[in-house]
């Protein structure tokens, strides 16, 4: 793997929820969200798991700042979100949604190096 070269993990956020399935980030410490053409809510929350089991963390707990307010971006629908820094030591993530639930499966892409 050379030093650009970025590799894409997947993950549904499937119709009816708004946690996403669990993202293992292995070795990766920069990532980027590559949001769906339709999501529901406009922000996007965190949440850490000490594993992954079926696509589900385990353990999960909710991701906060060093302030301690609840980690989150702003959100919109086919964007690329960069500048996420406090996910850097987390080996295990899911996505949570902000403003409802999803009407149809959303397929995130998380872009890793």
């Amino acid at each position: 793997m050379s030093l650009y070269n970025a590799q894409v993990l997947y993950g549904t956020v499937t119709a009816g929820g708004s946690i996403s399935s669990a993202f293992d980030l292995n070795q990766y410490s920069t990532v980027a969200i590559e949001t769906p053409g339709t999501i529901a809510g406009t922000a996007l929350a965190f949440r850490h798991g000490s594993n992954v089991n079926n696509g589900t963390l385990t353990g999960a707990l909710v991701v906060n700042d060093s302030a301690g307010n609840l980690l989150s971006v702003v959100a919109g629908a086919s964007q690329v979100i960069t500048d996420i820094p406090e996910l850097a030591p987390l080996r295990n993530i899911s996505l949570v949604m902000g403003g409802g639930t999803q009407a149809t499966n959303a397929i995130f892409k998380l872009w890793v190096k």
